[in-house]
Order: C-alpha cells, then structure tokens, then sequence
C-alpha cells in the first residue's frame, strides 16, 4: 500500500487542435505535451505562496561516475517519439558527441519507434481474431515494417551492411505472428517476446545512424544486463509484463559484455566506444524475455545508470520535465526547475506523468542526478532531481488521478475493537492484487480508495473482494472518483497557505481527505466532474497559477518559466 498521499522541433506543431478539457481524459497515460493553453471555466483569485529552496545534502549510496574502463558514463535514454524521425536522431547524435566532448562515455537507452509497440499488440489481436497474416495488406505488421525501413532510408543507412540485423528480426517476428495465427494461442511469456521485437529493431537501426554519425558505438543486449526478481506464487502476466528489476552496481558486467561486442575501452573519450541499448526489456532468471510494465523504459534507463554508476541520467521527452500542473488542462503552470528524489517520486505518483515513479528509485539508490530534457529544445531550461534535505516548506504541484474507485466499510458494533480488524480490511487486497491508494479510518468506518483493481470492478477480483468486505460489514461504493493532491515538502509548515486552499474546497463535495505520512502531499477524493475546477482553483491559490497577479511570490531558484512563456521563446528561437 502506497503512503496517503512536445514540444516539436518546428513552429508549425502550435497549429494543432484545442486543448482538451480536463474532463475528457478518463486516465492519462504518459503525457505528451502541445503549447496549446488550457482553458478554463473559471477564474478565482489568487491569494500568495512561499516557496523557499531546499538545502541538498548527499545521499546514503553515491556513485562514483566511474564506467567500464575508468571513463565516466552519462546515460541517456530517448523515448518513441525522439527517435522515429531524422530530426531527433540529429539531436541524440549531437547529445552524445557532446558528451564524449566533455570526456564522458554515452550510454543511451531508445524505446521502440513511436506507435511501434501498440502495433505490436495489434499484430497479436489480428492473429487472434482476424486469422490476418502478418504480409497481408493493412496489418500492423506491414505498418512496423515500412516504418523502419522508411526511418533506415531518411537516414541514409538503408544499404548498409549493419541492416541485415534489423531484416534478420523483421523476419523472425513475421513467424512468430504467423505461428500465433495457425495455432491460435498466445501466453503472456510470447506477449513479452513479441513487445520486445520493438526495442531490438529500434537499436538495431540506431547503432547504424550513430556510428554513420562519427560515433563509435557498440549495440548491446538489455536482456544480458537486466535481471528480474521472481517468487514462487507470482502470476506469469506479472513475471513477463509486469517484471520488476532491483538495482545494481556492476561495471564489470557492462565491461565485459562492451568487450564481447569489440568496443574500444579506450581512456581517451575521442575514442571510446559508446553504447546503446534497449529500454523496457530485461531477462528473467532463467533468460526468458520480459518487459519492465508501465513506465519501462524511463525504469530501465535508471537501471542503467545504476549498473555504471552513471555521472548522471537524462531523461529525453516532449516537455522540458516537470510542471506545477499539466499544462495541457491547467493556466499558470510553470517548470520545476528543481527538486528531490521523494518529491519527484511523490508527483509522479499522484498524477504527474512526465516521468514514472519507478525510474526514481534505482537513481536515488545510486545517488545519481536526474535530468529531464526536451528533445526539440536541446538547449533549453530543464528539471533536475537530486538528492537533499528538506529545509521549510515548498509547495510544488497540483496533480490528479481519474477512475479511482472509493469503499466505505462500516463496521458492526461487535466488530470493532477486535485485535486484527485492521489486518482483516486489508489483507484481501493484497491477496487479489488490487492496489490500496488513500485510506481513512474512524471509529465505525474504514475508507479507502483504490487505484487498480484487476478486471475493474466488474471483474472477478472486486467481487471477490466485496464479498469479504461484507462479511466484516456494510460496504458502500462509489465510482468514477478523482485524487486530487498538492504536492510539496514538510507541508505542515506551509498551514497559512493551505488554509487558503481549503476555502477553495468548500465549493465541493470532498468524499476524503488524506495527508501523507512523510508530510509531501494532502490529497482529496472528489468527483470526476468536480476534478478540472479543484485542480484549476488549487494551483491558482497555492502556485500563482492565474496570471495578470501581482499578489504571488515566485521563487526563482525553484520555478521557471510558465508554460506560455517557454511557448514564445521557443517560437522566437524557431523564427530566427
């Protein structure tokens, strides 16, 4: 259980469709970014904010920076949408031959060229259901296939030698898709092998564009460097899709695996090799394929840089990293310029979808820095997370999450008071595999809400769990609820301006109200229709999110600029 708690790189991608309401996004996936400004139903006033930077200290594992060979890496990993045209690949070349220029080695993590994996589903579903041969006409087959060749042709490697490792998989991934197609039957161990096809080609036709680029580079085998956990009970779809990898130190193995390739362990970055790898794929124990599950990728370039004791990791993306809210649905955002492991995990689970929780962990298990980049902005502002201290209080975000389901369970009278009735409540859960979110207890009542539940409720699981439920009293219901949740650190201290904020929630119904045990967020459970105006209200009280205000401190060492402005420098930029 949870503690409580595109930019693109011309102007014309401005022109695109208004931004949607709030209201239409039922769960959000990874958020990608249009300069569009939100539009909201309403103003409220603004009242103040105090931000005060927090002092850093260092954290209790460090690395060292040190790579295979002595050379220091900097990894980096570049998600779908950054490597699927000429353009961004320019930019990851540029990337890197900056970092061999600062006399680091470049470790790189790409992700599948952008709709590839979702095609890769397809693939599976037109077997299944369709009896399509993966040749035929208008297959997601044919649609991968032509991708990468059309990318291999922009790029100008179409007729190097290096292609047949990339035609050698097309071809291996065609038979797999037709063998589903006779036998009609697919495991999740096949699902993971077939997702992974997508990352293997993407770094199959990298390696070429890099070394055509002047840059030493060696493909390496995520599933060699990345190992799974398993236990005995563990279900298959969780130990192939949903695989889970601790971090380590291990130069020796990335060493030997860079030798293995013909990498040169030169001293002298002019002519070091570098490496590139694939994100979201490991191994598990006993060397089958698995996938890392959501936020994979961003996961498993962490996992990198953990294993080097990498200087730094940079994440590549469509935004310049995180905002005080999503920009899309929100006035007012501005970027975080800085802020801790916790914090940036904090966001990043209540709502916040730049980055995955999970890839924080194996960087503050390193002590490694994290930034977080646009892609079409190379050289604009950007997030860093680090390690620190917390030192006063500092409001940093608003955040949601749609389709949260919320129980009530109230209790008998002969009930309450037994030793383990707690125990009782929540030991189904675990047992069902459904995610506890919030909880609240009072004397009759214990309220919790949910944030995954497998099958949805109307699944076999959450009946299941209703009926035991109910065996310990009467259970109430409700559905299509949102988490709200201001984000910060020692938020206790900061009681003043969240005063200010609770005048804002007594325009709606709030069903629940939680504080974090580690004092980084309050949430509150509303309705999914009350969401937009919360989000909206709050980051206009507590973060000067309405603008035109002149009664809002901003702190500089903290925040950015607003999303409007980034908006304009950057098209000033493009104009020249």
């Amino acid at each position: 259980m949870k503690p409580t708690s595109a930019l693109r790189s011309r102007a014309q991608i401005f022109a695109v469709p208004q931004a949607r309401p709030l209201e239409s996004l039922a769960r959000p996936a990874r958020t990608v970014y249009s300069f569009e400004p939100a539009k909201s139903e309403s103003t409220l006033p603004v009242r103040t904010v105090q931000t005060r930077a927090s002092a850093h200290s260092a954290p209790t594992v460090q690395a060292t920076g040190e790579g295979a060979g002595g050379l220091p890496f900097v990894v980096m990993k570049f998600g779908g949408s950054s490597v699927s045209t000429k353009e961004r690949w320019e930019v990851i070349t540029t990337q890197m031959k900056k970092v061999r220029d600062a006399g680091d080695r470049p470790f790189v993590a790409i992700s599948a060229l952008g709709s590839v994996t979702n095609r890769l589903g397809r693939c599976i579903e037109e077997a299944l259901e369709q009896d399509m041969a993966p040749s035929a006409e208008g297959s997601s087959y044919k649609f991968i296939y032509d991708a990468h060749m059309k990318l291999a042709g922009e790029l100008g490697v179409k007729d190097d030698p290096g292609m047949k490792t990339l035609m050698d998989l097309l071809e291996e991934l065609e038979k797999v898709i037709d063998g589903i197609r006779l036998t009609r039957e697919v495991s999740p161990k096949l699902r993971a092998r077939i997702s992974s096809f997508g990352e293997l080609m993407s770094t199959a036709l990298g390696v070429l564009v890099i070394n055509k680029a002047g840059i030493p580079c060696v493909r390496l085998d995520a599933r060699k460097l990345l190992t799974s956990t398993e236990s005995p009970a563990q279900l298959d779809e969780d130990r192939y899709m949903q695989a889970v990898v601790n971090p380590s130190l291990n130069t020796e193995l990335v060493a030997s695996e860079m030798q293995a390739a013909g990498a040169d362990m030169s001293m002298d970055p002019k002519k070091a090799t570098a490496v590139l790898v694939q994100g979201f794929i490991g191994s598990t124990p006993k060397g089958d394929t698995c996938l890392l599950g959501r936020g994979g990728s961003d996961t498993s370039g962490a996992l990198f840089a953990a294993l080097v004791g990498a200087k730094k990791y940079e994440i590549w993306t469509d935004v310049h990293g995180l905002f005080t809210s999503d920009p899309r649905f929100v006035e007012g955002t501005r970027l975080i310029k800085k802020t801790n492991y916790r914090t940036a995990q904090e966001l990043a689970t209540l709502g916040a979808k730049v980055l995955h929780e999970r890839c924080l962990v194996p960087a503050q298990w390193g002590g490694i820095p994290v930034e977080v980049h646009n892609t079409a902005d190379p050289d604009g502002p950007m997030s860093l997370i680090e390690s620190g201290a917390k030192d006063g209080a500092r409001l940093l975000g608003v955040t949601y999450r749609k389709g949260q389901v919320l129980l009530n369970i109230r209790t008998s009278n002969s009930l309450w008071g037994e030793p383990g009735f707690l125990s009782k409540v929540f030991s189904p859960f675990g047992d069902l595999g459904i995610t506890t979110d919030l909880v609240a207890v009072s004397q009759y009542t214990v309220s919790v809400a949910l944030d995954y539940i497998p099958g949805g409720v109307s699944g076999d699981a959450f009946a299941r769990l209703f009926a035991q439920l109910s065996a310990l009293g009467t259970v109430e219901m409700k559905t299509d609820m949102a988490v709200v949740s201001v984000v910060g650190e020692n938020l206790r201290e900061a009681l003043p301006e969240l005063g200010n904020a609770l005048e804002e929630m007594k325009k709606r119904k709030v069903y629940l109200m939680s504080q974090s045990s580690e004092d980084l967020s309050i949430s509150f459970v509303v309705t999914e229709d009350d969401a937009p105006a919360v989000v909206q209200g709050l980051h206009n009280v507590l973060l000067c999110g309405e603008p035109g205000k002149d009664t809002c401190a901003v702190d500089p060492d903290v925040f950015g600029q607003s999303w409007d402005e980034l908006k304009t420098e950057f098209l000033k930029v493009e104009a020249r």
